[in-house]
């Protein structure tokens, strides 16, 4: 599965036994075409980006019952899209579509936040220049034990990886060879404990930056690498749901890592998955 893929799926979870009679349109949404201008400008490294607070959100279906307040969507925000023609990532003003409905599925009341072109994600408070975006294409990947990915960027050589103490329910551990072999597919069926994913930097110390003491079902998704916050190093999004029918989206950027630290996280949104 490819990220474009995982977003779809995201958009259409809440198809399930859903209707449109509570559907509403949010007045921002009716302009789409309106707020999608000529294509941002190259990158410039040069520029300086003033991170405040930052502020993400998802395409995703939100559940009445998360409490999330979306009527913060203005023309504030900013969204990171892939740019199919040209193989690139850019940002640009968030073109945003929200919709309410009634899942039935969820037997709840659901607000739908989509985008008018393939965005991985809406963000604010965070003055980034409208421009291409240096990233890693593709870069989604499941970030299983025993299991690393090594990249290059800005000349710079990173590797992530990650470990965790894998078994079937009341069974023994398995071996590092064996969770090795283990097929991506069969890892829904496992539990794993002491789950870590670290990133480290040729030449330079590891950062552990997810620890989960226990996971069942599901292990955190790499969903992007690029440089957000252009500083000419890597910036990550990550999916680490705590179980399989919870999405929880965080970003991390490297111009507010601490210490000798690569990273750090600087926002993440909670969103429901199916039910």
């Amino acid at each position: 599965m490819n990220y474009i893929n995982f977003l779809l799926i995201s958009i259409f979870l809440f198809s399930c036994g859903q209707t449109a009679e509570q559907r509403e349109r949010n007045p921002l949404s009716e302009n789409i075409e309106d707020l999608i201008e000529d294509e941002p400008e190259s990158v410039d490294l040069d520029a300086e980006v003033e991170i405040i607070d930052p502020k993400i959100l998802i395409p995703s279906v939100y559940r009445d019952e998360l409490g999330k307040d979306l009527s913060q969507l203005d023309d504030t925000w900013k969204e990171l899209y892939f740019n199919e023609n040209k193989n690139r990532w850019f940002v640009d003003k968030a073109s945003f579509e929200i919709t309410r409905d009634f899942d039935h599925c969820a037997g709840d009341s659901v607000t739908i936040v989509l985008s008018a072109r393939k965005a991985i994600l809406f963000f604010k408070d965070m003055k980034t220049p409208l421009e291409e975006i240096q990233a890693v294409i593709p870069s989604y990947e499941t970030m299983f034990p025993e299991r690393q990915l090594d990249f290059t960027f800005s000349s710079g050589e990173y590797t992530l990886s990650s470990s965790g103490k894998v078994k079937i329910w009341g069974e023994d551990y398995f071996s590092s060879e064996q969770i090795a072999e283990i097929k991506e597919d069969d890892f829904r069926d496992y539990h794993i404990d002491n789950y870590s994913l670290n990133l480290k930097k040729k030449d330079s110390q590891s950062q552990e930056i997810i620890r989960f003491s226990e996971l069942a079902f599901t292990c955190p998704l790499l969903l992007w690498i690029g440089d957000l916050d252009q500083d000419g190093k890597p910036d990550f999004i990550f999916d680490t749901p705590d179980e399989s029918r919870t999405r929880n989206v965080e970003l991390y950027l490297s111009s507010q890592a601490e210490g000798n630290n690569h990273i750090k996280k600087v926002a993440d949104v909670f969103t429901s998955n199916d039910c």
